[in-house]
């Protein structure tokens, strides 16, 4: 595999050769023997007859006359902007050939790990939160799900009325509601940012991609089996948005591990959070043609145990259209969002942008 990674990096930098050609490289050596000649009293420049003798001739034909010096300063520049040129294009093969080596070496330490430890795939083995965190969340993933979580959940005022339960009390249903809604805008817009290009995490990159592959794949789900094909090799050919639908259920699945171990939040306002982002994730991809499940699936299950949430993972599906049971009903969610419709649209334009970022950059 690195010797494939070497051949790669040699051609990528055989083509980067072309932007300095032999002339060019006799240019830039001349240049250099001519910077240390070069004073601001080169620069000779002499106006036309027609500016002194008081003629206003039009902008077209108003023209300088440079100096030899001024020749030789083109001379000098050229090859200095060709060889800036050149260094910015050797950056962005330096930065994408890192990206090639840590998604190859990423897929390499997945596959040792599988005949190592084989029986600790989801499939085989479900004793709760344990095996959520071994298996299922990469420590990478893991981490940059509780980055973005950490503006959302500090927004809430721990504990937030449960208007659910007692929905008589208007005034705090109403507090209790914007509350909520601020909270979810939050945690949407940071996954629609952190997702961009610029500053999506490249061990996130590279274990996302991994996850596309049959063979490599942790665990699976009902729901994203009937709308995906699974990649089994690597010249096989993956729609976008389907990429994006296998990344967005990890990204799901952490972020709600995440949300369920922050300790200042209120059980009511996690489930809430937790129960919006899985409607966002059914609203976008619930139009995708189903096909046949041939894997045995899991299925995340929320409970409350000692007033406490848990997320565990059960092999017997429910029946349900969900990722995730145990969570607030579609229909309590799109109330609560259309209390503020304004910010229901940002919600949903931020979840949009998000899914966007992974279409163009897993597959």
């Amino acid at each position: 595999m690195i010797g494939i990674i070497l051949i790669i990096i040699n051609r990528l930098m055989k083509t980067a050769s072309i932007y300095l050609t032999d002339n060019q490289q006799s240019q830039l050596q001349f240049s250099n023997r001519q910077n240390k000649n070069l004073f601001i009293s080169d620069f000779n420049f002499e106006t036309s007859r027609s500016k002194k003798s008081g003629n206003s001739p039009s902008p077209k034909k108003q023209w300088i006359k440079v100096s030899t010096a001024t020749e030789s300063l083109q001379l000098i520049m050229t090859p200095n902007l060709l060889q800036i040129q050149n260094f910015n294009y050797l950056k962005k093969i330096f930065k994408r050939c890192v990206i090639v080596i840590r998604a190859c070496l990423r897929l390499q330490k997945l596959q040792h790990q599988k005949h190592k430890k084989p029986n600790t795939n989801l499939r085989k083995t479900l004793n709760g939160k344990e095996s959520l965190r071994d298996t299922v969340l990469n420590e990478v993933v893991f981490k940059w799900c509780r980055g973005i979580c950490k503006k959302s959940l500090s927004s809430i005022k721990s504990p937030v009325f449960d208007y659910l339960k007692n929905p008589n009390f208007n005034t705090k249903a109403d507090t209790s509601k914007m509350q909520l809604i601020n909270a979810i805008k939050f945690i949407v817009e940071s996954l629609a940012y952190y997702t961009h290009p610029h500053y999506i995490h490249y061990d996130l990159k590279g274990f996302l991609c991994s996850q596309l592959y049959q063979d490599y794949k942790l665990y699976f789900t009902q729901y994203v089996s009937e709308r995906t094909q699974y990649k089994e090799a690597i010249l096989d050919e993956l729609q976008e948005k389907e990429a994006a639908l296998i990344g967005m259920e990890i990204i799901l699945f952490n972020l709600a591990e995440a949300i369920i171990q922050d300790q200042l939040s209120c059980n009511f306002s996690k489930r809430i959070v937790i129960s919006a982002l899985q409607l966002l994730f059914k609203q976008y991809f619930d139009e995708m043609n189903c096909a046949i499940c041939n894997y045995d699936c899991i299925q995340g299950d929320i409970k409350v145990t000692n007033n406490k949430l848990q997320l565990t993972f059960k092999s017997k599906h429910s029946g349900s259209f969900n990722l995730i049971d145990g969570l607030y009903t579609d229909e309590q969610i799109l109330s609560l969002l259309q209390f503020n419709r304004s910010q229901q649209g940002k919600i949903q334009e931020y979840f949009k942008m998000a899914v966007k970022h992974l279409e163009k950059q897993i597959v």
